[in-house]
């Protein structure tokens, strides 16, 4: 029997959302009775990228791929050493933006391995090059499949963005959702003390790295609006890091929300502590499609997030959870006003919001459809 080899490429550089598909992707793929090799770049910001896969027993190479730190010579050497000493039957390029990866996919196909690659982020507003242009086309045209993980995505990339749209594939981003049995307040509690949280009513969460395209600083804007008697009930932790984390704190302290906003900073267990609260927040900017947003839903948090990119899929245009505008903390505060004093009407929509991620996202569903383009198999293009 022919020994099945692929290689995972990405040149991510930030802890985030494409950390967890890559791993998803290995573990499914290590599942599927792949020899999975995974190729990162070597940067210090992928270093919990590669400390959560060596846990795994990944077979590991970090090379400098990110474009704007090494050279063009430099990154295509890297590749093209691994991909002699493996010899991948695929290689899987995992893509934080279209320009992302864009060396190692050129030379997948020129050591004539099948590509698939999936685009994790795409917004209005980006811009490209013209000759960077024509070889992101050029690897659309060459590729065996592209992943669009919304249906955002997907329009953006054909539409806005003119990419060949008869290799766009959609499989939406996808988390457990068989996942532990809720906690019970007991637990939720010792969550909360652990942590050093006041006692109060309400216990707000939002997971993000603290940059501007998460919009945080909406966040923190939008709990300088809320009533003081409601402000007094209520802690907003974000579980995250970045390089707005201490301009966002000064920016709390100034609005008078320093005893709201507290910041944990990147958590291996963000994902199992969310349940502890009692409403996510998610006010980004843009997006692709979020993890953190998935999971609070599979968990069945009432959630409000803002109207952007693939954010309004998830929540069913607001049935599955609230939608405000971006950039708008009026909106925000209002929003979150209206659960504070009935979390009734949220919480219904929250039950809606997880029964639609457990049925267009869950893990190992959308990972066996993954492992069939793979395998060489027919996936719809809708």
């Amino acid at each position: 029997m022919t020994q099945k080899t692929a290689l995972i490429v990405t040149d991510v550089t930030a802890p985030g959302g494409v950390d967890t598909y890559i791993v998803a992707l290995h573990d499914a793929a290590y599942r599927d009775g792949w020899d999975v090799h995974v190729l990162m770049d070597k940067g210090e910001g992928s270093d919990r990228l590669f400390r959560t896969l060596h846990r795994r027993g990944a077979r590991i190479t970090r090379a400098g791929l990110y474009h704007r730190t090494h050279d063009e010579t430099a990154r295509a050497a890297a590749t093209d050493a691994v991909l002699h000493d493996i010899a991948p039957t695929v290689v899987h390029a995992v893509c934080p933006a279209p320009w992302n990866t864009v060396v190692p996919r050129e030379r997948a196909l020129e050591a004539g391995a099948r590509l698939i690659f999936t685009e994790q982020y795409v917004a209005e507003g980006f811009t490209f090059e013209p000759s960077l242009k024509e070889r992101i086309d050029e690897l659309y045209r060459r590729a065996d499949r592209a992943i669009a993980v919304s249906k955002n995505n997907q329009r953006l990339l054909a539409d806005m963005y003119g990419f060949p749209s008869d290799k766009l594939v959609l499989i939406p981003n996808a988390v457990p959702t068989e996942g532990p049995p809720a906690k019970s307040v007991m637990e939720k509690a010792r969550v909360l003390a652990d942590l050093g949280l006041p006692e109060r009513p309400h216990q707000a969460v939002c997971v993000a790295r603290l940059d501007d395209q998460k919009g945080i600083d909406v966040l923190v804007q939008a709990a300088a609006r809320l009533p003081v008697e409601l402000r007094r009930g209520l802690c907003i932790s974000v579980f995250g890091d970045g390089p707005n984390r201490e301009a966002l704190f000064q920016m709390g302290m100034r609005a008078g929300v320093g005893d709201v906003m507290y910041y944990w900073g990147w958590r291996e267990n963000a994902a199992e502590m969310i349940d502890a609260f009692d409403l996510f927040i998610l006010p980004s900017r843009s997006e692709g499609q979020p993890f953190a947003l998935l999971e609070a839903l599979a968990r069945g948090i009432p959630t409000i997030a803002t109207r952007v990119s693939g954010i309004p899929e998830v929540l069913m245009d607001g049935q599955g959870g609230d939608l405000v505008p971006p950039d708008d903390p009026a909106a925000l505060a209002i929003a979150i006003e209206a659960y504070l004093r009935d979390p009734s009407i949220l919480t219904q929509k929250s039950r809606v919001g997880r029964a639609h991620v457990r049925t267009y996202h869950d893990l190992t569903t959308n990972m066996a459809t993954t492992m069939k383009l793979w395998r060489g198999g027919v996936v719809g293009t809708d």
